[in-house]
């Protein structure tokens, strides 16, 4: 959702708030920290990976990025080690060079952290024919998320997730969840007992607290020319599918 989901093709003012990798506590956490700071919130849209059910960015070599969730956001991951010195200082989340460079001015923000737009939304260019985009890597590409889904995980997600739904719920914000595309070259590899179960939880969560589904993970509309890879899309990928959700629900929630 990072580099798929641009708010500016949207019909009313909306803010990206995904991160890479970022995961369904973080999601909610952040969600549950701001909703009431914006009172004129009207949805929400929670954005479905094939392993989002199943993972946690705690599994990963970028456990680290916890760090900056506690000291930027207040969001402290129920596991996350205290006896890190990144646990007491901002300092200690860099490198010593990134540090030097920060103090010097010589960080380049656009090629360190990505072309983020004030939106939210991360700018992938359009890089024409990727190289990335083939079954060689798609393949491999979904092996490895497969490789990180955890059953465990997946009550501990959706527990997270339902004080979220229940809050907005209370509150009448319409909550959607998206799968969003990807090219046939990573969903022909998808296995469809996973996927199966990812829409079964949704459909679940759907009916328990009237929220919507809207289903784009094979949609035959994407083309190559719009996926930066095999399972992210470009700018121009951005734009049809933002394009394509406002079509979907977003103009009919800003009324």
């Amino acid at each position: 959702a990072f580099d798929d989901i641009n708010p500016e093709y949207f019909s009313c003012t909306g803010f990206n708030f995904a991160n890479t990798s970022q995961s369904l506590f973080h999601d909610s956490q952040l969600c549950l920290k701001y909703t009431d700071r914006m009172p004129r919130l009207k949805a929400v849209i929670f954005a479905i990976s094939y392993f989002t059910f199943g993972f946690e960015m705690s599994d990963l070599t970028e456990s680290w990025r916890d760090y900056f969730y506690y000291h930027y956001y207040g969001i402290r991951y129920p596991t996350l080690d205290r006896s890190d010195i990144k646990y007491y200082s901002y300092a200690a989340l860099y490198t010593k060079q990134f540090l030097k460079d920060m103090i010097l001015n010589k960080v380049d923000y656009g090629y360190t952290f990505g072309d983020i737009k004030e939106n939210g939304w991360q700018k992938i260019d359009a890089i024409g024919d990727s190289t990335q985009i083939n079954d060689k890597e798609g393949e491999e590409r979904v092996r490895f998320h497969t490789s990180i889904i955890h059953n465990e995980h997946i009550a501990e997600n959706i527990g997270y997730l339902e004080p979220v739904l229940k809050k907005l719920n209370d509150r009448n914000i319409r909550v959607i969840f998206v799968i969003p595309p990807v090219y046939k070259t990573y969903s022909k590899y998808a296995d469809t007992a996973i996927m199966a179960e990812n829409r079964r939880i949704i459909n679940g969560l759907c009916k328990r607290y009237h929220a919507e589904f809207f289903d784009y993970f094979t949609d035959p509309r994407f083309t190559r020319e719009e996926f930066l890879n095999n399972d992210h899309m470009n700018w121009r990928g951005a734009k049809k599918f933002s394009e394509i959700l406002d079509s979907d629900f977003v103009a009919k929630v800003c009324r």
